[in-house]
């Protein structure tokens, strides 16, 4: 079972970059104690990320757009 949860988080300052979403650093915590298949978190601050860390992102992003863009279809 998938939880969810809608975080109103100001100036988020984390981003799980495997599922292309950010996060604030309470959520962070959380996402870290999950198995890496599941969720991997950095800070946005950080300025090394590896190249693999960015390609994970850009292709969750992706892969993302993809089921907004199926979602908006289907409605119409």
């Amino acid at each position: 079972m998938h939880i969810i949860m809608k975080m109103h988080a100001i100036d988020p300052s984390w981003v799980s970059y495997s599922l292309a979403i950010f996060i604030c650093e309470r959520c962070a915590d959380i996402h870290r104690s999950l198995d890496s298949h599941v969720s991997n978190v950095k800070s946005i601050e950080d300025e090394n990320w590896t190249d693999e860390q960015l390609q994970v992102s850009f292709h969750s992003m992706s892969l993302m757009l993809v089921s907004i863009e199926s979602l908006y279809a289907m409605s119409y």
